[in-house]
């Protein structure tokens, strides 16, 4: 086995190590968007703290870094809404390699 291999084969062990860290980082987005939609489906049935409470423990659950500050959970007489935005970092032995940022609008009408 020639240094090309070995290289070749170290590169595609940091593209596997990444596309599953890259891979980790928009599950968990979706996942959260999915929660925010069920929530705000039967946002009827919940006062804002209950849902403000599921969400928070979906954000703890994931260990999304969300900081209170950008959680914005309401609602008036024709709508309710979940808002917030938050960074995941992509590090590579403690190098930051790219920073992700994701934002969750999720918004249902009452009728």
């Amino acid at each position: 086995m020639g240094i090309k291999n070995l290289f070749l084969i170290c590169v595609a062990g940091i593209f596997i190590y990444l596309s599953f860290e890259v891979g980790k980082f928009y599950f968990y987005y979706y996942n959260l968007k999915i929660e925010a939609r069920d929530l705000l489906d039967n946002a009827h049935y919940f006062d804002d703290a209950r849902i403000k409470n599921s969400f928070i423990k979906s954000i703890d659950d994931y260990g999304v870094p969300i900081k209170d500050k950008y959680l914005i959970i309401g609602r008036d007489k024709s709508k309710a809404v979940i808002r917030t935005k938050y960074k995941e970092k992509l590090y590579l032995h403690n190098y930051l390699l790219y920073e992700f940022k994701f934002y969750i609008d999720e918004e249902r009408r009452f009728k």
